[in-house]
């Protein structure tokens, strides 16, 4: 009976043996590297820089982005547009006649030795509501009118992730027309209508409402740097988060992908 029980206890220490084995063979081989893929990094200072004007430059020169435009969400809208916008944001309005270097760079961020050199606008007056522009064919355009459409977004995180660079942000089209009104205003006031509407980067609008005042002169519309808090604040309560994803090529980050992660926490 000695001999039977004490087999039955090797059995049982070689079978609890084994499964330990098992189980630090897929902890090693399996749970571990999925974790460390899934682990958000830390990226330096520099790096971070350099990503915060990459994805800056992409988002204000695709307005009408539609991120399943391309396969597999590839980042690959506008390249030579986005590639003059990072060098204005890198250089200033002084430098962006420099069509040869602005050409060397977007081969460099899309990985791309077949882009060419197409015309862009790039606008240099932000702050302003937009009115004076750089233009390939006009060179500085002054216009009478703010920007009445454009991407409004608020980055939110940055690091690194296995062999991918990646910023998240909040991101919607802001769309403001002018619109019809029935209103009335006081004598030598004339109505001031207007439509503002918010498409996120799906192409569909979640957001519209109009809007009306009354104005002696100057009866034109501000644009939408003036609204740039209310509307940040609507594609919020829209609780959709992007991230912009990027690999490294040698020493240069390259745009990757672009797509919806996640719905944002409460």
């Amino acid at each position: 009976m000695k001999n039977k029980d004490s087999s039955k206890k090797l059995v049982a220490v070689a079978v609890v043996i084994a499964i330990l084995t098992i189980v630090a063979f897929v902890n090693y081989y399996f749970i571990k590297p999925i974790s460390r893929l899934n682990e958000k990094i830390e990226v330096s200072p520099d790096e971070k820089f350099d990503l915060t004007l990459l994805t800056m430059a992409y988002l204000n020169q695709n307005k009408n982005l539609s991120i399943n435009d391309y396969l597999f969400n590839k980042a690959e809208s506008n390249k030579y547009n986005v590639a003059a916008e990072y060098y204005y944001l890198l250089n200033g309005r002084d430098h962006l006649n420099e069509y040869d270097k602005i050409l060397d760079i977007a081969k460099v961020i899309f990985d791309d030795k077949k882009i060419e050199v197409s015309n862009f606008v790039v606008n240099i007056d932000k702050q302003k509501c937009g009115k004076e522009k750089y233009s390939t064919i006009e060179g500085l355009v002054y216009s009478d009118k703010c920007d009445s459409e454009e991407v409004v977004y608020e980055l939110l995180d940055t690091y690194s992730q296995g062999d991918e660079y990646v910023v998240e942000f909040y991101a919607a089209t802001a769309v403001q027309e002018v619109s019809d009104t029935d209103e009335k205003c006081e004598n030598f006031e004339t109505p001031l209508s207007y439509n503002l509407s918010l498409i996120n980067l799906e192409r569909k609008t979640f957001y519209s409402k109009n809007e009306f005042s009354c104005c002696t002169s100057n009866c034109f519309l501000e644009g939408i740097e003036p609204l740039r808090n209310e509307i940040l604040n609507h594609i919020k309560s829209n609780e959709i988060i992007y991230k912009l994803t990027f690999r490294k090529v040698e020493k240069n980050f390259v745009f990757y992908k672009i797509k919806k992660v996640e719905k944002s926490p409460k």
